[in-house]
């Protein structure tokens, strides 16, 4: 099955206007492998959520059923800052992201995740270490693991770099959203956006701090307004479809350290 992951897809740098995250490629899973989730957010109405992360994370009790045996997802370059009060609007941009493919792989142990490939343009790729616990996106996939509960089933994931690392554009964040949506998928989709985000967040704190404005549009598309950080709350900002937005983006050929 092929689910298409955008509404329209525009020119290159126009605001992303695709749905929700999606997989964009599912295979269902082998006869040998073959649960009502406890979430810890509340969606309040369809482009607000809200958690109170005082609490601790509610895991789902009984460990999810394998729904699909691989999932290929992919995830926009997003621009965050955009407030004058930092760290509380970020965008997703239409043209540029990064893909990650997960699939069951029953030559690891279980409950664990490989890393099997990191690809990508320029350099970014050397910049991702193969060990699950120094990367990023690994670390996501352990963030959301845990908030499934998953303990028996063994996953590998490939990574294929479409933002240059430094750029800021979101590079990590990409991989990171790309990684914790396919895990989600892969598992029948128990986890809610916001559930997502904060899985991200347990990866990009280690990069800039506990900033949502790069994640949360890399997951919820177009402009996410993080409206409050303690409880979480979240805005998923819509304009009129006659208002065609549109950046220009200058790139210096200088990379940022990270």
């Amino acid at each position: 099955m092929v689910v298409s992951i955008s509404d329209t897809h525009t020119a290159l740098m126009a605001i992303c206007s695709q749905s929700h995250l999606k997989a964009i490629s599912i295979t269902p899973p082998s006869p040998w492998f073959l649960s009502k989730p406890n979430l810890s957010s509340l969606a309040l109405c369809p482009h607000c959520f809200r958690c109170n992360n005082s609490l601790l994370s509610k895991h789902l009790e009984t460990e999810p059923k394998l729904v699909h045996r691989s999932v290929k997802t992919f995830t926009p370059a997003t621009i965050a800052n955009l407030d004058p009060g930092f760290d509380f609007l970020g965008c997703a941009i239409d043209g540029l992201g990064d893909f990650v493919s997960l699939r069951v792989d029953p030559d690891i142990f279980p409950s664990e995740i490989s890393i099997s490939s990191v690809n990508g343009i320029g350099d970014s790729a050397l910049r991702f270490n193969k060990d699950p616990l120094l990367n990023f996106a690994g670390i996501g996939v352990m963030s959301t693991m845990k908030m499934l509960g998953i303990r028996s089933v063994v996953l590998s994931l490939s990574l294929n770099k479409g933002l240059p690392g430094g750029s800021g554009l979101g590079s990590i964040t990409a991989s990171v959203a790309a990684t914790v949506v396919a895990m989600n998928e892969i598992f029948g989709k128990k986890l809610s956006d916001l559930d997502l985000v904060l899985a991200g967040l347990e990866s990009a704190v280690m990069v800039s701090g506990y900033h949502a404005d790069n994640i949360a549009p890399a997951i919820m598309a177009r402009f996410v307004l993080i409206f409050c950080y303690e409880p979480m709350d979240l805005i998923r900002l819509s304009f009129s479809i006659d208002k065609e937005l549109f950046f220009v983006i200058v790139t210096l050929d200088t990379t940022a350290p990270y």
